[in-house]
């Protein structure tokens, strides 16, 4: 029988991608570093790596497939709000965000855009 009091219930599940995450993210162009630092997902930089190498090895040229990554972890950003927008206030009435009087933080372009 598990102990319910215990935490440590099951084993955390194996990283797929290997290697140092600040390593791999000091290894990415700054279009893709700026947009893990500015998004609200908490991006894994290995996998935002391997994404990167998918698009060159595809045959993308470098400049496109930093866009393509940008505008993916982007677009990722826009499906969590839209997803908290809905689902928060159904369980708990309103935002947390909102009850505190603070907005979302945006940097840069985006900020303009909100």
């Amino acid at each position: 029988m598990v102990d319910p009091t215990d935490n440590n219930v099951g084993a955390a599940p194996a990283c797929r991608f290997r290697g140092d995450e600040w390593a791999a993210f000091d290894r990415l162009p700054i279009p893709l570093r700026r947009a893990i630092n500015e998004g609200i997902v908490l991006w894994d930089a290995r996998w935002v790596r391997w994404s990167l190498n998918k698009r060159l090895k595809a045959g993308m040229p470098e400049a496109e497939a930093v866009a393509s990554g940008v505008d993916a972890l982007r677009s990722a950003d826009e499906d969590e709000v839209r997803a908290f927008r809905y689902r928060w206030p159904a369980r708990f009435g309103r935002h947390p965000h909102t009850a505190a009087g603070a907005t979302i933080q945006r940097y840069g372009k985006a900020a303009d855009a909100a």
